[in-house]
């Protein structure tokens, strides 16, 4: 089992059925599922903070059972990320606009 902390809005998703032998590329690929963020726009880290790299195992990272991993998205797209969950329309219609993201 695995944790997973989506740090720009709090959320958390619990994954039962993860292997460790599995990569960081298929983790993100699950979690684009899951959470509906494109695996190229999260950055997934574990303990220190550091970006764990797409093509690593996730057993090189040494992971306990039930242990927590921070997703994070790339700054400039986290307020159309919060915006979306919060389900403003607004917020999302006007980032639209200025074609920020």
């Amino acid at each position: 089992m695995l944790n997973i902390h989506l740090r720009s809005t709090g959320e958390r998703f619990t994954l039962k059925t993860i292997h460790f032998d599995s990569k960081v590329r298929e983790l993100k690929t699950i979690l684009e599922i899951i959470c509906g963020i494109p695996a190229h726009l999260q950055q997934l880290s574990y303990l220190d903070e550091g970006t764990l790299l797409d093509s690593q195992k996730l057993k090189y990272y040494d992971p306990v059972p039930n242990c927590t991993f921070e997703l994070n998205v790339w700054f400039i797209y986290e307020p159309i990320v919060q915006a979306v969950v919060a389900n403003d329309e607004e917020k999302v219609k006007a980032r639209e606009e200025k074609q920020v993201f």
